[in-house]
């Protein structure tokens, strides 16, 4: 199943690079391509993201075993489903009822987070994100978030780790 999502997210990623540069670190890249939770981008004027009933166009983080089916919708079937925001396609994810997505500034309130530290910059396995306020996580894949030195700079941040295992 592990295998099945990578292969449909690295094709994603071939169809939005042929049409569009998306820079990503070299890093970023080597650390997510074959691990889970899943790491979606969307750019845009490319497919939008509809993620059980949200539009993004942003990173979010999705644990593979809460997903119970993906799509690539495209021409008339986004078209005729979503209107103008379709018309360049849409990937359609469907989480199971039991998955509860929250947005960043929501987990770091579920976990805890002092309003004081929130405006650290957040990482995720340890890796820098950009532009994290609009970020979905899905809390099936959080195993913890905490306030830390990062490793190399001693700097605090946000460390939001997810669940690789599953």
């Amino acid at each position: 199943m592990k295998k099945y999502f990578t292969t449909i997210i690295f094709c994603l990623c071939l169809i939005l690079k042929s049409t569009a540069q998306v820079n990503l670190n070299s890093a970023w890249k080597e650390e997510h391509l074959d691990v889970s939770p899943i790491y979606i981008l969307s750019v845009k004027g490319h497919p939008d993201i509809y993620l059980d009933g949200v539009f993004t166009a942003y990173l979010s983080t999705i644990s593979q075993r809460s997903i119970q089916s993906m799509e690539v919708w495209k021409d008339s079937k986004s078209s005729e489903t979503f209107g103008n925001r379709g018309k360049n396609g849409v990937i359609h994810i469907t989480l199971y009822d039991r998955s509860v997505l929250l947005l960043t500034k929501d987990l770091l309130k579920k976990y805890h987070v002092k309003q004081r530290n929130r405006h650290l910059p957040i990482y995720v396995n340890k890796i820098e994100i950009p532009n994290p306020n609009k970020i979905y996580f899905d809390l099936a894949g959080i195993k913890s978030v905490t306030v830390e030195n990062y490793e190399d700079t001693k700097q605090p941040i946000i460390n939001i780790i997810t669940d690789s295992t599953n």
